[in-house]
């Protein structure tokens, strides 16, 4: 979802050049705006290729069977985990203290900004409620959450008062222009996720043995040519695609536990 066309463009015009069989192969691009319908379009084997952030990859693994091939670093990182803050000052010291207050999310398709830290809610037997706005008041019993606009980031929702909590990606909070010193010094981690992985790259189970052979060998190899690492750079700012470790073996295994709490929320 998050794909641009001309970003698929530059990696298709590349793997046409580099794959044994490119010239045969009909190279074409698709960008739906909902994951569900990519789930669909892998399932017909009208999508062969697809790059997805970490629940994403496991709807498309369990819901269209796709097969994860390597691991996508993204702007030049492997992985990241979620983090839940609030004020330093809020007497929030950990998720329990949650109940009966409000959280913001970043969106409906954000990993880190949402999905895992719904998942990890749900898991420990939290009930949460969507909330129509900030000055809503959840339900007895239960955590409100609702979804920052683009306009106001989760920090500063935090630091202002105007939620008692958010959750964001590692990466955000140490992003200087995500979360600037001076609200830093308002907030505090209460709750981080275990790492996951950033990216990665997953083919369709209609894909022949001897194509998925020679994807996996050329995205392993493109960031050692000008070429390769160009495609990269234009494809989704990526930095290298590495083979599936017995780490990130382990780290799949908890998202797919983590994806059976919120497969109802993925869209």
């Amino acid at each position: 979802p998050e794909m641009s066309l001309h970003g698929l463009k530059a990696m298709n015009n590349y793997l046409r050049t580099v794959l044994k069989d490119g010239e045969n192969i009909a190279f074409s691009e698709k960008v739906v705006p909902t994951l569900s319908e990519m789930v669909e379009l892998v399932k017909a084997g009208d999508v062969d290729l697809v790059s997805e952030t970490p629940m994403g990859m496991i709807a498309l693994e369990k819901n269209a069977h796709a097969n994860i091939l390597l691991h996508e670093w993204k702007k030049g990182t492997a992985e990241y985990a979620s983090l839940i803050i609030a004020r330093a000052d809020s007497g929030i010291t950990d998720v329990d203290d949650l109940v009966g207050r409000v959280i913001a999310f970043e969106d409906l398709g954000s990993t880190s900004g949402f999905l895992m830290p719904l998942a990890m809610l749900r898991k420990k037997g939290f009930k949460s409620t969507p909330l129509k706005n900030r000055s809503e008041k959840p339900p007895a019993g239960t955590i409100g959450y609702v979804f920052a606009t683009h306009e106001i980031n989760i920090a500063s929702l935090v630091a202002r008062k105007l939620v008692d909590a958010g959750a964001i990606s590692d990466l955000n909070w140490n992003d200087p222009l995500e979360v600037p010193p001076g609200f830093k010094k308002r907030l505090k981690i209460i709750h981080a996720s275990a790492l996951v992985p950033r990216a990665a790259v997953l083919v369709s189970k209609h894909l022949s043995a001897d194509l998925k052979t020679d994807l996996f060998q050329q995205f392993s190899q493109m960031h050692k040519s000008f070429a390769g690492r160009e495609a990269m750079k234009t494809y989704h700012g990526v930095s290298l695609f590495t083979p599936i470790t017995a780490e990130l073996e382990a780290q799949f295994a908890e998202l797919r536990e983590l994806h059976t709490f919120v497969k109802d929320e993925i869209q």
